[in-house]
């Protein structure tokens, strides 16, 4: 058995360990009677444990009657159970978290001070309710600011709508103002071909009716030229219904060497019988374009006619082709005078009077092809063709080319008039 002296020390050194813990501890019996202290009960207390043992707690701390330190206690002593909870102490006012265990000897309770982490919670909180505000404020500053761009982007809308609307009707008014001009010149370009055709009917006749040995070459050559007439009237009627249906044109990707090489050998025999010798270079290796094939057609045809008439005294006339990276290009060259320019940028326009180096530009038929021409970029997507001066006519070994883009099309290009502002070729969709 244990000595007397024995139980002391074991007694003597449990009070020291007590002692030297920093949270509060202290013993009840079941009548409520301190039957221990600690060093950190007594200052937390604030009375010698000699003053508190055989005490009743709620006699000797009165402060603790009917707070959360008398429910909590109850409420253990009588489950048997131990019991854990945070409190604002009644006697330092400081922030306790209590665990409490009941034993056959009554209650044991440590106390342990948690205040500055009371305190930075509360100022967790505080900051969090700030910034909770602060993001409310913005939110509704950023929701006052949204509707304002939303507002102003309706606006913008509205105001390209209008624009558009405005754009749209101006292209109608344009378009209706060439189709005047150009019916006035049709009628008066007619009246050539008509005139031609009239005279060798008359011709025709003379033969028929006093035919001689040469009737027969006389004939033929009356016949050609009722042809090629008849040909100058389908081109005239063709370019003006390319007017009138503009707005149901589509472009499409088409192999652009071997659609022009088939042009040419359609157009050989009737540039061969001006003297002018039809050449064709790197047309094979111009690979796919996009472009409305017969608006295309007329307008190469009209480059090609406009060389062959400034090549009265023949020729050679190139129709060269070359491919890039963005773009696939014809030229027409001729020895002696054709259109020529040059361009970089993305739309197109179209030079004018200087396409017509021999016509004066107030006769019909310049107002004419002009009218025709003008219309016919607006169809071929991203055609270009001009003049490189102002000086309205025509050097020897010019050359007029023709851009188109490589593959998907792209917006419509401009309806120009008069000379061109070098902005350059279009570029790959």
């Amino acid at each position: 058995m244990l000595q007397r002296e024995d139980l002391q020390r074991m007694v003597d050194r449990l009070t020291t360990i007590l002692d030297s813990i920093s949270e509060v501890f202290y013993a009840v019996d079941h009548g409520w009677r301190f039957t221990y202290l600690n060093q950190q009960a007594e200052r937390y207390i604030g009375r010698p444990k000699e003053a508190l043992l055989g005490q009743n707690l709620w006699d000797a701390l009165p402060p603790a009657v009917g707070s959360m330190f008398d429910t909590h206690y109850h409420r253990a002593m009588a489950a048997g159970t131990p019991i854990h909870f945070e409190a604002q102490s009644p006697l330092t006012g400081r922030w306790v978290e209590v665990h409490a265990y009941p034993s056959a000897e009554g209650l044991t309770a440590f106390l342990h001070d948690i205040t500055e982490r009371k305190q930075a919670e509360d100022a967790l909180r505080h900051a969090y309710t700030v910034l909770e505000q602060r993001v409310q404020e913005r939110t509704a500053d950023l929701q006052t600011t949204d509707a304002a761009l939303r507002h102003e982007i309706t606006e913008r809308q509205h105001a390209e709508a209008e624009q558009r609307r405005l754009e749209d009707e101006t292209r109608r008014a344009e378009h209706f103002a060439l189709l005047g001009r150009l019916a006035a010149g049709v009628a008066h370009e007619i009246r050539n071909p008509l005139g031609a055709i009239v005279l060798h009917v008359d011709l025709l006749e003379e033969e028929l009716h006093a035919p001689s040995p040469q009737s027969p070459a006389e004939m033929r050559q009356a016949l050609t030229e009722i042809k090629t007439q008849l040909a100058r009237l389908d081109d005239l009627l063709q370019d003006y219904l390319s007017l009138a249906r503009v707005a149901t044109i589509e472009r499409t990707t088409q192999d652009l060497g071997i659609t022009v090489q088939a042009w040419a050998q359609e157009w050989q025999d009737r540039i061969a019988a001006r003297g002018v010798r039809l050449q064709l270079v790197g047309l094979a290796d111009l690979g796919h374009a996009v472009f409305h094939a017969g608006t295309l057609r007329r307008v190469v045809l009209n480059l090609v006619q406009n060389a062959v008439d400034a090549m009265p005294q023949g020729g050679t006339l190139t129709l060269a082709g070359q491919r890039t990276a963005t773009q696939v290009q014809l030229h027409v060259r001729g020895d002696h005078g054709s259109a020529r320019g040059a361009r970089d940028g993305g739309e197109c326009a179209w030079a004018g009077d200087d396409l017509y180096p021999d016509t004066a530009p107030s006769s019909g038929r310049d107002t004419t092809r002009r009218a025709v021409r003008s219309m016919a970029f607006r169809l071929a997507e991203g055609v270009w063709y001009g003049h490189a001066d102002n000086a309205g006519t025509c050097p020897a070994e010019s050359v007029a080319p023709c851009a188109l883009p490589r593959g998907a099309p792209a917006a419509l290009p401009c309806l120009g008039a008069g000379h061109t502002q070098h902005e350059g070729y279009a570029h790959r969709a």
